[in-house]
Formats: C-alpha cells, structure tokens, sequence
C-alpha cells in the first residue's frame, strides 16, 4: 500500500490520468515556482 498527496501548495496534478497494465499510475502534474526561482 502507498500513500500520494494529490495537491500540495507547490504541486498540483491534472485531473488526468491513466493506470498502466501493470498497475502504475500515469498523471501529469506541474509545480509551481517563486519569481525568483524561475
């Protein structure tokens, strides 16, 4: 059993996703950065 936090203050997954054939999950996420980080 494992454990994913869907949305944090830096990282959001899209409301996508797809279960591969041998189980894993496929989801695109993006992460947010500072101004002056980026």
């Amino acid at each position: 059993m494992w454990d994913f936090e869907y949305a944090t203050e830096e990282q959001i997954v899209h409301h996508d996703f797809t279960v591969l054939p041998n189980g894993n999950i496929l989801a695109i996420a993006y992460e947010t950065k500072s101004y002056g980080y980026a």
